[in-house]
C-alpha cells in the first residue's frame, strides 16, 4: 500500500510475519497522517494501524478477526470483531469491547456510532443504532413511520464532534421490502427528516425497484449535512443542508453526483459521474467551498476518496495505491483542475447510485 503527495509516493511496510498481499480501506486517514487498513488475504481477517510508517496490528479480545472502520485524530480506532457480532474501540494499545453490533464512526471525544442489523439478508430493512459515550449506549430512535438505515452504507463521517448523527431513514409506510431512503439528522436526542429537492430516483432491479428521495453521507462540527437528493427530473444531485436550507452543489449538467465528505472549514468533497452520452464515464471529483468549485487534478476513476481538515483529499488510484491531492495542485490536461458548467439540469439518465452497487467513493 502507498501513501504520498503529488509526485512522491511512499510504500507502507508489510506487517512483520504477515502474509498480507492486499488491503481494503475503510475510512483510512486522520489529520495526524495515521492510516488504518484491513487485510483481504489473511484469515481470520486482520486490521492494522500505521504510525510514522510502522504498522501495528489491532487484535480482538479473543484473537478472532477484526475489521477496523474509522480512526479519530487521537489515533483511536473503532470497528467490529467476532464476525461483526461485537463492536470495539482500540486506544492506548488496548481493544475495548463495546457490546453487540458494529462500530462505524468515532469522534475526538471517543463517542462511537454503533449499528446492528435486525433482519439479516433483507434489502433496506430497519436497523438499530446507538451512540456509545463513556460506557453508555444511547439509543437513536427514528421518527414515527420511519426506520433507521445507518449501517447499510457505513461511513465514519456520519458522526460529528458534538455527538450529532447524520444518516438515512426508511419510509416504512410506502410498503414493500425496498423502502425509499430519506436523509435525517439526530440532534439533542431527536431525529429530524431533512427536506429534499422534491423528486425520486428509481433504480430497477429484478426483485423490485428501489427509490431514493435523499441520502446523508457526512456531517461536520457546525452541523452541516451533505449527501444527495433527487430533483423533479429524477436525477440525484449533490447537496448541502445548512441552517435549514437545501443547497445544490453545482455538479455538471446531467451528471449523477453525491457529496461524500465535509470538513469543519465547510469544504465539501463531491463525487460525480458524467451523463450516459459522455464517451468517458469514469467517476471524477471536485471540492466545493462557498460556491467556488475546484476540480481535483487526475481524479478520473479514483475511489475511496477522503477529505481532511486541511482540504487535502486521499483516494485509491489503482489496486493498493493511494493518491494524495492538495488544493494548490496546478491544472492538468487529464481532466484536472478548473471550472465546469453548473447550468440547469437536463433529462440525461444518471448511472446507478453507489448505494446499490460499488461505492462511488
Amino acid at each position: 500500500m502507498y501513501v504520498g503527495v503529488p509526485g512522491e509516493f511512499t510504500l507502507l511496510p508489510r506487517p512483520t510475519g504477515s502474509s498480507v498481499t492486499a488491503y481494503e480501506l475503510p475510512d483510512p486517514l486522520n489529520n495526524r497522517g495515521e492510516v488504518i487498513a484491513r487485510s483481504t488475504t489473511d484469515w481470520p481477517r486482520r486490521s492494522f494501524i500505521w504510525r510514522d510508517g510502522a504498522p501495528t496490528e489491532i487484535r480482538a479480545p479473543d484473537g478472532s478477526e477484526t475489521l477496523a472502520a474509522a480512526i479519530s485524530d487521537e489515533g483511536h480506532v473503532v470497528g467490529q470483531w467476532r464476525l461483526g457480532a461485537r463492536a470495539f474501540l482500540y486506544r492506548g494499545g488496548t481493544t475495548i469491547d463495546l457490546g453487540e453490533g458494529s462500530a462505524i464512526a468515532i469522534n475526538r471525544s471517543d463517542q462511537a456510532l454503533i449499528y446492528q442489523t435486525l433482519r439479516e439478508g433483507e434489502s433496506r430493512q430497519p436497523e438499530a443504532a446507538w451512540l456509545w459515550t463513556d460506557g453508555t449506549r444511547i439509543p437513536i430512535d427514528a421518527p414515527a413511520g420511519r426506520g433507521l438505515s445507518v449501517g447499510r452504507f457505513p461511513r465514519s463521517r456520519h458522526l460529528n464532534a458534538r455527538g450529532e448523527v447524520a444518516g438515512n431513514l426508511l419510509v416504512l409506510e410506502s410498503g414493500g421490502e425496498n423502502y425509499p431512503l430519506s436523509a435525517f439528522i439526530w440532534r439533542a436526542g431527536v431525529a429530524l427528516e431533512l427536506p429534499s429537492l422534491g423528486g425520486k430516483y428509481v433504480l430497477h432491479h429484478e426483485d423490485g425497484d428501489s427509490v431514493t428521495i435523499s441520502t446523508a453521507d457526512a456531517i461536520n462540527r457546525r452541523g452541516d449535512v451533505v449527501g444527495a437528493s433527487a430533483n423533479a427530473s429524477g436525477e440525484l444531485r449533490a447537496v448541502l443542508w445548512r441552517d435549514g436550507k437545501l443547497i445544490d452543489l453545482q455538479a455538471p449538467v446531467g451528471s449523477f453526483s453525491r457529496a461524500i465528505a465535509v470538513n469543519d472549514r465547510g469544504e465539501i468533497l463531491v463525487s460525480w459521474t458524467p451523463p450516459k452520452q459522455d464517451p468517458v464515464r469514469e467517476s471524477r471529483a471536485f471540492v466545493w467551498r462557498e460556491g467556488i468549485v475546484s476540480d481535483l487534478v487526475g481524479s478520473r476513476g479514483a475511489r475511496s476518496l477522503r477529505l481532511n481538515e486541511r482540504g487535502e483529499v486521499v483516494g485509491q488510484l489503482a489496486a493498493n495505491t493511494l493518491g494524495w491531492w492538495r488544493p494548490e495542485c496546478p491544472p492538468s490536461a487529464d481532466g484536472g483542475a478548473g471550472t465546469h458548467d453548473a447550468g440547469p439540469s437536463t433529462d440525461a439518465e444518471p448511472p446507478p447510485p453507489a448505494e446499490e452497487g460499488e461505492s462511488e467513493e
